[in-house]
């Protein structure tokens, strides 16, 4: 449920979505939300907000994990952007962001990074340069490769960077 400065998640009976209770309330910079999804194994959901310290959604917001065993968020990683896809892994043990860099000429900087939900340790996955956007899309069904987007002046590249990073292929 968005709200001006705070966003509520619920959690809902399918059959009768009138059956439901307030997990928790996140609050946010006025006017802007969360962007969330739930994990695969349905234990936890990963949420990008915009506190309201942030002034730009695409370089200063924050990662959050909510486990809905415990009921308490965690924070997980600064300095993301807050209008980008969240991709978990398939085993639901991390998460896929974006980091958008500085604009530079016709484009700007950008990279991939996982983090561990357990722990909010990062891994670098892919750096981009001159980009007009990196979108990350989801992993393979056998959890080796992630898909993602790459669009620039010249057009969009569709690749698949091995899931531990490196190079992706076109």
């Amino acid at each position: 449920e968005f709200g001006n400065e705070a966003d509520v998640l619920w959690m809902a009976s399918a059959a009768d979505p009138s059956d439901r209770e307030a997990i928790t309330s996140i609050e946010h910079a006025p006017g802007e939300g969360i962007s969330a999804t739930l994990s695969p194994d349905g234990k936890k959901i990963a949420y990008l907000v915009l506190t309201a310290q942030g002034q730009d959604e695409q370089t200063e917001a924050q990662a959050w994990v909510l486990d809905l065993d415990r009921g308490k968020p965690r924070f997980l990683a600064e300095r993301v952007d807050g209008g980008s896809k969240i991709v978990w892994s398939p085993d639901s043990k991390s998460i896929v962001l974006r980091r958008n860099g500085p604009l530079e000429g016709m484009g700007r900087a950008a990279s991939l990074v996982r983090v561990n939900v357990s722990d909010g340790s990062e891994t670098l996955l892919m750096e981009a340069s001159d980009i007009l956007e990196l979108f990350p899309i989801g992993y393979s069904s056998d959890g080796e490769s992630l898909y993602l987007a790459r669009l620039t002046i010249q057009g969009t590249d569709f690749e698949a960077l091995p899931a531990t990073g490196g190079t992706p292929k076109v």
